[in-house]
């Protein structure tokens, strides 16, 4: 789909796509914070000098207004009709259950001066997919497993 897209198309999805990981991440971080076991909450001010730490109760309702936060922002609110319906943009988060759901998993590896590829195995050890990046190399081991 990306492919028959002009240059100026490709590079809005790809903008778009970006904002949603970015999107992603962050909720993401806000959610783990909020359902962590944590005995203490740290926080760091602006210059470093002035932390606090919050500790029983107060800890408690800061990880609840966490989780409120979390939940209050929803869901990325852009989406991609197209004339052969909804382009569907590929989530970190969907990345992980992808590779999770498939017993699969990436390495990353230096394979020469300056230069990483991030390759995607099965469970039998076998390279389905390898990339620059770690998204590319499991988008591409989502191709494989959708065209099979």
């Amino acid at each position: 789909m990306i492919e028959q897209l002009n240059a100026e198309e490709s590079q809005v999805i790809k903008t778009i796509d970006y904002l949603k990981n970015w999107f992603e991440t962050g909720i993401n971080t806000i959610n783990g914070a909020a359902d962590s076991d944590a005995k203490t909450v740290k926080l760091q001010g602006d210059d470093g000098t002035n932390d606090v730490e919050i500790t029983g109760r107060d800890k408690n309702m800061f990880l609840a207004g966490l989780k409120t936060a979390g939940s209050l922002f929803g869901k990325f609110p852009i989406s991609i009709d197209t004339p052969e319906g909804p382009f569907e943009i590929t989530t970190d988060s969907k990345r992980l259950e992808f590779l999770v759901q498939n017993r699969l998993r990436v390495e990353k590896w230096n394979t020469g001066p300056n230069c990483i590829e991030y390759f995607v195995y099965d469970d039998e050890d076998k390279v389905i997919a390898q990339d620059f990046t770690h998204r590319d190399a499991i988008d591409e081991a989502m191709k494989t497993y959708l065209e099979a």
